[in-house]
């Protein structure tokens, strides 16, 4: 398992942003209070983490034992560790348990619609003590439809059973009728100081060790994105013998550019 995967936050104070991040504070709160309502659109850089909170959201709404935390899911029910045995590469998933995901970007637009038409019929289980018994459709790379094809999922997403949440890596690649009829949570990418910590972290996990130096020069040469910063990390530990400088960052990064 590589270091992306190993490392995929799973709680919403696992993502790199911090519960500080206004999106995030937002989003728990409509969890801690059961406030979820119509399709939310999550936006982020590539690599931001959207699709990541996208599915931790999901997973608190589809989790079968919410009352072990105020908003966070608890990873340990069958719902919630079917959605962490997501595969990022497939095109679509679906389990028993009101969740589903769609990657917009590897099916024709056809597929999407009967997708959502069929999963929001779809008979699930519930847990009884949960307010959020409707099922959960994640849209990913919902930007990569055509502004046309957006214009027509509009009618369906209007009328739609089930809990859309859309992920966009920019929002001028959407329909400006999906823009206002969704909630908007843009997530942006965290700041250095958060990425220095998390990298720190993760070496030390991986039993070695982090120069600061060096992961906050990491971080700034991968732009602060957490996807791109952890491939390369990956390579730098392994080029130092498990410990985080500045020569095997640099190397790791020269390696990764060709």
């Amino acid at each position: 398992m590589g270091l992306s995967e190993k490392y995929r936050p799973k709680q919403l104070s696992d993502l790199w942003q911090g519960l500080d991040h206004l999106a995030i504070r937002v989003v728990a709160g409509e969890l801690q209070n059961n406030k979820l309502s119509g399709p939310t659109l999550f936006t982020a850089p590539y690599g931001g983490g959207k699709t990541t909170i996208a599915r931790i959201t999901a997973m608190r709404t589809t989790c079968l034992q919410p009352g072990n935390h105020p908003f966070e899911p608890c990873l340990s029910c069958k719902a919630c560790r079917s959605i962490l045995g997501v595969i990022a590469s497939r095109p679509y998933f679906a389990d028993p348990y009101g969740y589903s995901e769609i990657d917009c970007a590897k099916v024709s637009f056809d597929e999407v619609c009967r997708w959502v038409l069929s999963e929001a019929a779809s008979p699930r289980m519930w847990s009884e003590d949960s307010a959020f018994n409707l099922n959960v459709v994640i849209l990913d790379e919902f930007g990569r439809l055509t502004i046309p094809q957006q214009k027509k999922f509009l009618k369906l997403l209007e009328v739609s059973r089930c809990l859309c949440i859309l992920c966009c890596a920019d929002e001028d690649d959407l329909d400006p009728a999906i823009r206002q009829r969704c909630s908007i949570r843009p997530l942006g990418l965290p700041s250095a100081e958060l990425c220095v910590k998390h990298v720190c972290d993760m070496a030390v996990a991986e039993g070695g060790t982090a120069n600061q130096d060096a992961a906050r020069w990491l971080s700034q040469r991968c732009g602060n994105n957490p996807r791109e910063i952890i491939k390369v990390l990956g390579d730098a530990l392994t080029l130092g013998a498990g410990n985080l400088d500045l020569t095997s960052a640099e190397s790791a990064l020269k390696l990764r550019s060709g």
